[in-house]
């Protein structure tokens, strides 16, 4: 393996499905609190090889809030696609907690993609400041 990505607020797990059977060389983490969500995409990566299922991922449930220690400096690369609820408002609104807790799971230099519609995108310069402040370097951030 060359890398661990991270999807936070995973949602239903396709991403990190097809996130890995695009990348066999990568281990991929989805990470989600709803459980329900992961069930159909969850039942189809752990079933045989053969039949679909992949080696090279797993779900954990857990909320950005509240994640595990085991997951502590693994990340190459973080993915934030879509967020809703708690998850969006800590990233639009750089909530501490939120940003110590990616540091946290981060290895030194990991990538983190966030995605956001472009009516909740924040493109403030106090918005990149925070999180200057917090110890990320904000490489690019564009509307599109």
């Amino acid at each position: 393996m060359t890398g661990i990505i991270l999807d936070i607020g995973t949602g239903d797990g396709e991403f990190v499905y097809q996130l890995a059977k695009a990348n066999p060389d990568r281990f991929i983490i989805g990470i989600d609190p709803n459980q329900k969500n992961l069930e159909k995409t969850s039942a189809r990566l752990y079933k045989k090889t053969a039949k679909g299922g992949l080696k090279n991922a797993l779900y954990v449930l857990a909320s950005i809030e509240d994640l595990p220690e085991e997951l502590n400096g693994l990340a190459n690369q973080i993915f934030i696609n879509f967020p809703w609820g708690s998850l969006l408002g800590g990233i639009t609104e750089p909530n501490e907690k939120i940003w110590k807790n990616l540091r946290r799971v981060s290895r030194p230099g990991a990538i983190i993609d966030i995605l956001l519609p472009a009516e909740q995108m924040p493109i403030s310069e106090e918005w990149r400041q925070r999180l200057v402040k917090g110890g990320f370097r904000v490489e690019r951030h564009e509307q599109i």
